[in-house]
């Protein structure tokens, strides 16, 4: 619980008794103001049934009044921390564990894997946060300058529109933040290995 709000994982086990699974750490997408941590449950119970321990995490979504920038990437953190202080009971191979997301989601996967490798990934909720063994993302939004300049739009929503509610402003307002959540921020010699998958027309998260 933080700030009065409680969060949570959802954990989706292999068949059969505990024992050092491999671990799927999920990031659910949603433009850092929606999603939640069961959105792709089909997808998730698809990895389980084919022997990964995959743990989904909840964090503090973005409003109109509540921007989330400063407090997402150490709710996320706070939940791959927990998830090392309770392997054992899981049945958590930490050496095999890969941060995984999509979109909003994908950006958090990335900036958490590669903060931990660098040693300044800051959990909510303390504990030691482990370093992954690889990142795998689709069209995650690494350019959030990039996203909120964009003319693209999804419906009725636009990702210039999710980045003010999630950091509180334009990138002209506010170019440290922009800095913070910035995947190129992150990037040292000690990153893991990365998949990014993006297609060649994305009308959200510019492939560019």
């Amino acid at each position: 619980t933080v700030d009065g709000q409680a969060l949570s994982v959802a954990i989706y086990r292999p068949p059969g008794p505990p024992r050092a699974w491999p671990v799927l750490f999920y990031i659910h997408g949603g433009g850092w103001n929606g999603g939640s941590n069961d959105t792709a449950r089909t997808d998730y119970r698809w990895y389980a049934d084919h022997g990964w321990l995959v743990i989904s995490a909840q964090y503090r979504l973005a409003t109109a009044t509540d921007h989330t920038w400063s407090q997402a990437p150490g709710d996320v953190a706070c939940a791959l921390a927990w998830t090392a202080g309770n392997a054992t009971r899981l049945g958590a191979d930490l050496n095999r564990l890969v941060l995984a997301g999509d979109s909003a989601g994908g950006n958090l996967a990335i900036n958490l894997g590669y903060s931990a490798a660098a040693g300044i990934a800051r959990s909510n909720c303390g504990g030691t946060v482990p370093v992954p063994a690889a990142v795998v993302v689709t069209y995650p939004a690494v350019n959030p300058v990039s996203v909120y300049h964009d003319t693209f739009t999804f419906g009725s929503v636009s990702g210039s529109a999710a980045l003010a509610e999630y950091v509180g402003g334009t990138p002209q307002q506010y170019p440290g933040r922009y800095r913070a959540i910035s995947s190129s921020t992150y990037i040292t010699g000690q990153a893991p290995q990365t998949l990014i998958i993006e297609p060649e027309h994305d009308s959200r998260v510019p492939p560019g």
